[in-house]
């Protein structure tokens, strides 16, 4: 159909699936670091492509750092009013 548009949604890559957990768990042993020492989206990449062998671009690394630290839960305040 020449009409049709593609359906734009997310669509998770084997690749990615396989790294996500690795930067989680990376970042879960070295979430005390501060300072010069701090976990950033290069030092996550650095370490996936010479101590884990993943074949992965900087930027996507850099992507997936950024929707893992920009989680939020959604947040809900319950509205309670006395009637009258």
């Amino acid at each position: 159909m020449p009409d049709s548009k593609r359906n734009s949604g997310e669509v998770s890559s084997p690749l990615r699936q396989a790294v996500e957990p690795e930067i989680l768990k990376y970042m879960e042993d070295n979430k005390d670091s501060t300072g010069k020492q701090k976990i950033t989206a290069k030092s996550i990449w650095q370490y996936l492509n010479k101590e884990k062998g993943f074949n992965i671009g900087q930027s996507t690394v850099r992507g997936i750092v950024y929707e893992i630290k920009n989680e939020r839960p959604e947040a809900f305040v319950p509205l309670a009013f006395d009637p009258g």
